[in-house]
């Protein structure tokens, strides 16, 4: 059977965002696609080896969601321990780096080279063999086999951020099924965050033994689009950027199955927004932390019993996976 496989997991770690994203063919007539999405948190900045780990391997693209403390430092040893192809990250003013490379300066844990990535990410970058760098100044879209990547620069001075979406695009319930697990990510059961269609192991131990979802609805033959979109808020978002973002996905709003939340005080002036995402009577799910209000969970969980807050931490995290096939 020709498909076309997945994996988007939030990864387990104690704060902040690392979420990893993998496609492949089965025919092997594409190349697979591998990316990750780094973002900060509040305000620490240990980068844990043992959370890192499973991230070695390839990735075609490494996305820096901003210049927070915690995505510099793992940053910084993804850099190091993994093949990168090309890295995008939001674009700051020279004034705005050196200011911010003179406050990490000033921390004990910084390292010279982390804080040569704060100061001049592009030289940083090119020292270490990455092709395609990119600073990313208002937006950047672009399409991996039947993946659309929309990439926002978020927010004001240092505390700029990316805003990613990702779902598909094409692809239609009449011709196609998308088949879509979601499945927790535990200590003791770590996905891997690269798809191989020679050995699907992973993916068939894991639900062959142990409890999972199955999205189906939107596989009925008169609809017109799949649920299986993912959008990644920023932490520097304003409210002005919200408003700008959601206007610009008006196309694919119905089409988002995951929103992972920023740590941001401004979460709650959008949450009214971010709850009529996705199309009605399919599950919907609300990436958070511990960190998350406590307000926002309860206005997630309640009235609408296919909302799902899956708090991300240490112990836990959430895997997203399948394949699109013909019907």
């Amino acid at each position: 059977m020709k498909a076309k496989y997945y994996r988007f997991i939030y990864q387990n770690v104690t704060e902040g965002m690392c979420c990893t994203g993998s496609m492949a063919e089965s025919s092997g007539e594409e190349e697979p696609f591998h990316f990750l999405y780094l973002g900060g948190g509040s305000g620490g900045c240990e980068a844990r080896e043992e959370e890192l780990q499973q991230l070695k391997g390839h990735f075609h693209l490494v996305i820096l969601g901003d210049f927070e403390p915690l995505t510099i430092k793992r940053a910084g040893k993804v850099l190091s321990m993994c093949r990168v192809d090309q890295v995008l990250y939001p674009y700051l003013t020279e004034e705005d780096r050196k200011s911010l490379a003179g406050e990490y300066g000033k921390m004990e844990d910084f390292t010279d080279e982390e804080i040569g990535l704060v100061e001049d990410p592009e030289r940083y970058l090119k020292d270490r063999g990455i092709a395609e760098r990119d600073a990313v100044k208002d937006r950047t879209a672009f399409l991996k086999g039947n993946r659309r990547f929309r990439v926002f620069c978020a927010g004001e001075g240092k505390k700029k951020s990316l805003v990613l979406y990702h779902g598909s695009e094409g692809g239609s319930p009449k011709t196609e099924e998308c088949v879509l697990n979601v499945k927790p990510v535990l200590p003791s059961r770590c996905c891997s965050p690269f798809v191989d269609p020679k050995n699907l192991n992973c993916e068939m131990k894991c639900m062959l033994y142990n409890d999972f979802t199955q999205c189906k609805r939107h596989n009925q033959k008169n609809g017109t689009y799949f649920v299986d979109g993912h959008l990644v808020l920023g932490v520097g978002m304003t409210d002005i950027d919200f408003g700008e973002i959601r206007k610009s996905l008006d196309d694919v709003w119905t089409q988002i199955r995951v929103v992972c939340l920023a740590e941001t005080d401004s979460l709650s002036g959008w949450m009214e927004e971010l709850l009529q995402a996705g199309t009605e009577e399919t599950a919907q799910y609300f990436v958070g932390n511990v960190n998350t209000e406590e307000a926002l969970v309860h206005r997630i969980q309640t009235g609408n019993p296919y909302r799902i807050f899956a708090s991300i931490g240490e112990t836990s995290g959430l895997c997203l996976s399948g394949c699109y096939a013909d019907r």
